[in-house]
């Protein structure tokens, strides 16, 4: 379970999110990229929930997708299918695409479930937003003051983006999920979406997490201490 982030600025989608996986208590069981980057055209996939991303990779490779709108239909399909298949999925996938027919980028919401983005209809059928945090506050509410995701002048995605993960993994303990736990954690990654292409960016880390342990947020993010992107993908 992680908190996925996503805006469009002008002609670039921007995904934001974590690098922690976690076992249903909320131990680390690995630390690595959430990231699906598409390599025939460009696209990015981050997820959420417990799907696993290497069969969804094969779905995807078997599915053969040639464009934004058929690599939708191919992961709705194996939604369904996974769901059908395997007892206990819950998945959230946040999807960046190139429309080249409109000449802008797309983010498209889906899942398997209601969990993840209560109030927005995404159960097997994808979502198209313009910007959304995870979470059930506001980016105003989080960063601490007016926020207009969609304005760069306004969110910086790499700065502000890994402040507001931090600040997120200070906040939430996901209490839904049954017994509460930081869920958030390793590292904050920035995956952008372009008409030439897709690119991820490491822009903060957390070296207190550690595989084998729970996540307990010790420090707090300064823009100060943070250095400059690391290219990741």
């Amino acid at each position: 379970m992680t908190v996925l982030n996503g805006c469009i600025q002008g002609k670039r989608a921007y995904i934001i999110t974590d690098t922690a996986w976690l076992k249903e208590d909320g131990s680390v069981v690995a630390l690595g990229s959430k990231f699906i980057k598409g390599m025939a055209f460009p696209f990015l996939i981050a997820l959420t929930g417990n799907a696993n991303p290497f069969t969804l990779l094969q779905k995807i490779e078997e599915g053969r997708p040639r464009n934004g709108g058929e690599l939708l239909e191919v992961l709705a399909d194996a939604l369904r299918q996974s769901s059908a298949a395997e007892r206990g999925l819950d998945a959230g996938l946040m999807v960046a695409t190139w429309n080249k027919r409109k000449g802008h980028p797309m983010l498209h919401l889906l899942s398997n479930s209601e969990t993840h983005w209560p109030g927005i209809d995404t159960v097997f059928k994808p979502f198209a937003i313009e910007a959304v945090i995870g979470g059930a506050l506001e980016p105003d509410e989080i960063m601490g003051r007016p926020v207009d995701l969609r304005d760069p002048l306004s969110f910086d995605p790499h700065k502000d983006g890994a402040a507001l993960v931090d600040k997120q993994r200070n906040r939430y303990q996901f209490e839904h999920l049954g017994k509460p736990a930081y869920r958030i954690g390793g590292a904050v990654e920035v995956g952008t979406l372009a008409r030439r292409g897709a690119r991820i960016d490491q822009v903060h880390e957390w070296p207190e997490d550690r595989i084998g342990e729970f996540i307990f947020p010790r420090t707090r993010y300064s823009s100060s201490a943070a250095g400059a992107p690391t290219r990741v993908g």
